[in-house]
């Protein structure tokens, strides 16, 4: 298959100047380099500012050129890949891109992993070497067959940074980004607000409807609530309290648009395998299991705004069935009890449960642990973090369980198992299973991507059987805007993208 490039028009809303549009958000940025950050703020930020070789279209599920002129795999292995730059490319500061600054690009995510064993590596993994012909052509090659290295490299993990002015093998310091996205940083402080301006030298597929964006981050959703109903914010995306979201949804103001769709954001609730961990035995996680009350939890713990998730594939996306409904007792206390008693556990059990405490899931935490709680089965000790601390405590295993959301990589139902449930996993939970990573290895031969469900199906209900991880909930998708602002509808789609960039002034 062979990618051709779309015209790469700037889009004309706001071009005579004005205000900057104020965009809203409880996510939180931890690097600017996009060979360190892989966390949903950190991408969305590095997004505006970097371009890739493919990006996708907004509610698109095919990547199509943006820093590419054509990509196409060059061997029906699919172990060769070759893109193509566009003519004329330059980064925001004016210097050339070649095939080259691809290269470095690539070659630092991997430098960076080796040294730090950190960073957006896992993404790529399956690259063995980045070769450049010329100044224009880029050949990757792959160590096995990968059919969605196409939307790998139009993920923010494909970004393509200078290599006059990133170090190597190390992260970028400060916030002197030069990429080649459709906006510059014109100023940028941790933690509170990143002002982001047109890039004029920007040639790719993406149109730009605005000429500045100033994001403002919140430390909590009261804090960004706070902020909305004071008249502070033009858009609000990710995320108001649930309950705030389900009274707009049923009785929206005037003044006010809301655009709802179903999300491509799932929630896990993720078990601790290694050794020494409380939730290693299988027994205990599919006792936890079986007190699980999903539509509890979508109800009273999150307002009604999830969809309850039997899967480790959401609803929408190929695969998707429900072996965690089918072949795991669910809401059944009584089945937990015997499950329990049968493995000889004494009761309570006690194991510690972790969970970011600025992501507003206090309520939806304790009314798990409530759950957990009946016949006097198990005794959770919930652990409320600030984002440092969580990262810190599940990443050295120091937690037996943790509550996640997970948002894909790209729009390909591998992402919501490889990075999961493989053996290299980014919930580093000490699971590892023959028979999933071979039915992973299996799924990414095929080129075809209309025939991976029987093989997604069979992941879906070993991870059912195995339970590394229990999924909650399916989030759904709400992006809040003042009424004279356009293009909030394709701010959010399925890709995981967030598009500043269709907003605009009425």
């Amino acid at each position: 298959m062979t990618l051709l490039s779309g015209c790469g028009a700037l889009g004309l809303g706001d071009e005579e100047g004005g205000d900057p549009i104020l965009v809203g958000t409880t996510d939180e940025v931890t690097s600017l380099d996009p060979a360190v950050a892989y966390d949903a703020g950190s991408w969305a930020l590095i997004s505006t500012l970097g371009q890739s070789l493919l990006t996708f279209q907004p509610n698109g599920s095919e990547p199509v050129p943006d820093a590419a002129e054509t990509c196409e795999f060059t061997d029906d292995e699919l172990t060769t890949y070759e893109c193509t730059l566009r003519k004329g490319l330059t980064f925001a500061n004016g210097e050339e891109i070649t095939a080259e600054d691809v290269v470095f690009s690539f070659d630092r995510i991997k430098k960076y992993w080796d040294k730090e064993e950190d960073g957006t590596w896992p993404v790529v993994s399956t690259l063995k070497k980045t070769e450049a012909v010329g100044s224009d052509k880029v050949v990757f090659h792959l160590s096995t067959p990968d059919a969605t290295w196409p939307f790998k490299l139009a993920s923010s993990a494909g970004t393509i940074v200078s290599r006059e002015s990133y170090p190597m093998g190390s992260a970028l310091e400060g916030s002197s980004v030069v990429g080649s996205g459709p906006y510059v940083l014109k100023s940028y402080t941790k933690g509170k607000s990143a002002v982001l301006e047109r890039n004029p030298k920007y040639k790719g597929a993406l149109e730009v409807h605005n000429d500045t964006v100033e994001i403002r981050y919140y430390a909590s959703s009261e804090k960004l609530s706070t902020a909305w109903k004071a008249k502070e914010l033009d858009v609000v995306s990710r995320e108001l309290p649930s309950e705030e979201y389900s009274r707009l949804e049923s009785d929206p103001p005037a003044g006010v648009r809301l655009s709802a769709a179903k999300g491509s954001a799932v929630r896990h609730m993720v078990f601790n395998v290694r050794a020494g961990s409380r939730t290693k035995d299988l027994a205990v996680r599919r006792a936890i299991s079986a007190l699980v009350d999903r539509d509890d939890i979508a109800v009273n713990g999150q307002a009604n705004t999830v969809i309850p998730l039997y899967s480790v594939l959401p609803a929408g996306v190929q695969g998707h069935t429900t072996p965690f409904y089918d072949k795991v007792p669910t809401n059944d206390p009584a089945e937990a009890e015997k499950i329990l008693r049968d493995a000889g556990i004494p009761t309570p059990f006690t194991f510690t449960y972790a969970y970011r405490a600025d992501s507003g899931k206090d309520q939806e935490s304790k009314l798990l642990a409530k759950q957990l709680g009946r016949k006097g089965l198990f005794k959770v000790q919930l652990k409320p973090l600030k984002a440092d601390a969580y990262f810190d405590m599940v990443s050295e295993g120091k937690t037996d369980a943790f509550g996640v959301g997970w948002l894909p990589d790209f729009p390909d139902p591998i992402t919501y198992i490889e990075p999961v449930v493989g053996s290299a996993n980014t919930y580093n939970n000490g699971f590892s299973d023959a028979r999933v990573d071979g039915l992973i290895k299996n799924i990414g031969k095929v080129a075809e991507r209309s025939r991976i469900g029987a093989d997604l199906n069979n992941v879906d209900v070993r991870v059912a059987q195995e339970l590394p991880l229990l999924p909650l909930y399916q989030e759904r998708d709400f992006t809040l805007t003042t009424d004279h602002i356009l293009g909030g509808e394709n701010m959010i789609d399925s890709t995981g993208a967030w598009r500043v960039w269709e907003l605009s002034r009425e």
